[in-house]
């Protein structure tokens, strides 16, 4: 009886806890239309660059300028338009310098990437230049034979009929290209050069598309082998470079965690590769460590900074002083990281 009793307790205090918390995250989107029409506002700012106004049970105002250069305004949830109207007015300045800032960093990262040869690829802080080869395996071989690859610095990722060399020596990346008949006897062929290989686990969402002869598809943004009509877009590309640094990332992240959980004692409860456009990581109050995998692009150092930041939440919540100071205790340079992140981290990217 008092069992039962006590067990139809514990549900309750359980649901109270799920609700507090729930009410605790639960989030109100403002209508933009709304600071639209608030008189004068195009004075102070384009209304268009606001992205989102998010209410939520917190106590403090934040002013967040996106690599897009587009503003996110996080509030109280007892915050009025007015209050919205005096918090731009007295930040006009600092907005219009970041978002002249943010503009500035579009700019320099460049247009959307096209995949073809030449163009340069971010990979644990250093840059390669990508070399697509289109023809026959004899045609690897000959690459290999000239000397520009040497099998002591590389290592082959392999998915479906993409083929990634990677050169540490000479920086680039050799992608190339097979039809899937003859992929065991390449890969045997490259085991005998003494070249590493790694075959990239297919993720679900990964779907390229080979076309024949479609007359729709821009030539630009296409690859033709020479030895049949197949050719693949830059999104068949961007797709298999996705699939690519989400492997190497699961690989040295997971790698990094453990080293550092194990030195320091942190405990947390597992590990994923979140895709997220704004956020680098972060830690859930039951200590489920989440890494953005687009960090395999950043230097090995930015990437410790991101687990321990979000490893060091497993033991304080929030951003506290207390927070900072055990950051501090485990990484004393971490401040280097973060003003890296703010100049750099709009690079991290493959659109």
């Amino acid at each position: 009886m008092f069992e039962k009793i006590f067990n139809i307790i514990g549900k309750k205090i359980n649901m109270n806890n799920n609700r507090l918390r729930d009410d605790k995250y639960k989030k109100k989107f403002i209508n933009i239309d709304l600071i639209k029409n608030i008189p004068d506002i195009h004075s102070i700012i384009n209304p268009d660059k606001i992205e989102k106004i998010i209410k939520t049970k917190r106590k403090s105002v934040t002013l967040e300028i996106t690599p897009s250069a587009t503003l996110i305004i996080r509030l109280p949830l007892n915050y009025t338009e007015s209050g919205i109207y005096n918090l731009l007015k007295k930040n006009e300045k600092w907005l219009n310098k970041k978002f002249e800032l943010m503009e500035s960093k579009k700019h320099i990262a460049g247009a959307k990437k096209s995949f073809i040869s030449g163009e340069k690829f971010l990979l644990l802080g250093k840059k390669y230049t990508l070399k697509i080869i289109n023809g026959n395996e004899n045609d690897f071989k000959l690459a290999i034979d000239s000397g520009d690859i040497s099998a002591a610095h590389c290592s082959l990722s392999i998915l479906d009929n993409f083929c990634l060399l990677h050169n540490e020596n000479s920086q680039s990346l050799y992608l190339f290209n097979i039809p899937s008949f003859q992929t065991e006897h390449f890969i045997q062929t490259v085991k005998n050069i003494g070249l590493k290989i790694e075959i990239i686990p297919k993720s679900k969402c990964y779907k390229y598309k080979h076309k024949y002869n479609d007359k729709k598809t821009d030539s630009k943004s296409a690859n033709y082998s020479t030895n049949s009509s197949t050719f693949y877009t830059a999104e068949d590309y961007r797709l298999f470079f996705e699939n690519f640094y989400k492997y190497k990332a699961s690989i040295v992240i997971s790698q990094r965690i453990k080293a550092i959980s194990d030195i320091h004692g942190f405990q947390y409860k597992k590990i994923c590769l979140t895709s997220a456009k704004k956020r680098w990581g972060s830690c859930s109050y039951n200590n489920c460590i989440r890494i953005n995998w687009r960090l395999i692009m950043a230097p090995a150092d930015i990437i410790d900074y991101v687990i321990i930041h979000e490893l060091a939440h497993t033991i304080h919540k929030n951003h506290s002083r207390n927070f900072w100071n055990y950051v501090g205790l485990v990484m004393p340079d971490y401040k280097i990281s973060i003003k890296w992140l703010k100049d750099n981290g709009h690079l991290l990217k493959l659109d």
